[in-house]
């Protein structure tokens, strides 16, 4: 009971850290933030979902409680945690997600791959291309950090990023042996108290908990916002959202009639004139522009009084 408040206790201050940086990112730059929690244009579609697939395992118990409950043998409960701390850290979604809420209070443009320029191309094989390690992009997202003076962030990745712990278990390179957790390192025999190891685990989880919780808040969040948002050059942004999961979608209504949709959920994404600029950013084709008039336009329709939009701004 004790440790299960802990726990709790755990979870919410980083979920209080990391609501924070969403909103001071959401008053900066609002439209990022949408394309962050929506992940526009990541490469999933129906058959290949792998961030909300991840996500609903572990909110139906894929967690450390589950692990506790059911596995009575201590020792085999250890390694399961350690090997679930491994999937925390090596999960791609919530790095390129912190990356662009950095990067949207520094005023910069989403990018679809933030640590693109991380990565490398396989030797010998064309168009083949080698993704930054979990070590690489945990150390970028430091740097990030302590670059918009979100200090908070750095300290949690401390507290929960060990690059040595990570590489053992990866490897099932390790001993539980009592009050020691013991592996060997370029053929040197090394050990940690059990309790740093378990410390380390502890707040990693729960920071990948808190990730998850403040993530389907700020989604929720938008379905609390006017839907409709004038944009310059007679541009409408519509945000599409429901009660169930909050944020899945936005289109954006052009002066000729057309418009750009990008749509995600649990059945996949759906992505409509919108391309990617050789940065990594996203641009969205509005069609032939001698066909603009001045008028804001939703669905092809002329919208002349905002006030008739129930949930207009």
């Amino acid at each position: 009971m004790e440790e299960d408040s802990k726990y709790i206790q755990k979870v919410q201050n980083y979920t209080d850290i990391l609501h924070d940086l969403y909103m001071k990112a959401l008053k900066l730059n609002s439209f990022e933030v949408l394309c962050t929690l929506l992940r526009v244009d990541a490469p999933e579609d129906m058959d290949w979902e792998f961030y909300e697939d991840s996500r609903m395992a572990f909110e139906e118990g894929e967690g450390l409680e589950n692990i506790r409950i059911n596995d009575k043998d201590r020792k085999s409960a250890n390694r399961g945690e350690l090997t679930l701390y491994c999937h925390r850290l090596e999960m791609t979604a919530p790095h390129e997600m912190l990356a662009n809420i950095l990067r949207a209070i520094l005023h910069k443009d989403y990018l679809i791959k933030p640590f693109g320029c991380l990565g490398r191309p396989t030797s010998g094989l064309a168009f083949s291309w080698v993704g930054p390690t979990a070590l690489e992009k945990l150390n970028a997202l430091k740097r990030q950090a302590m670059e918009t003076g979100e200090m908070k962030l750095a300290e949690c990745i401390d507290q929960f990023f060990d690059e040595n712990l990570r590489n053992v278990i990866s490897s099932s390179d390790f001993e539980i042996d009592g009050e020691y957790f013991k592996w060997i390192e370029k053929g040197t025999a090394k050990q940690k108290l059990k309790a740093s190891v378990d410390e380390i685990v502890f707040n990693c989880l729960a920071f990948y908990t808190a990730f998850l919780v403040n993530h389907n808040h700020m989604k929720m969040m938008f379905n609390e916002m006017p839907r409709f948002h004038k944009w310059p050059n007679y541009q409408v942004l519509e945000i599409l959202s429901n009660e169930d999961i909050g944020l899945f979608g936005f289109n954006i209504h052009f002066p000729n009639g057309t418009k750009a949709t990008f749509t995600h959920n649990e059945e996949g994404v759906v992505s409509e004139n919108i391309f990617h600029n050789p940065d990594g950013s996203i641009q969205f084709n509005p069609g032939f522009t001698d066909g603009h008039e001045e008028k804001w336009l939703v669905n092809g329709e002329e919208v002349c009084d905002w006030g008739e939009f129930s949930n207009a701004n």
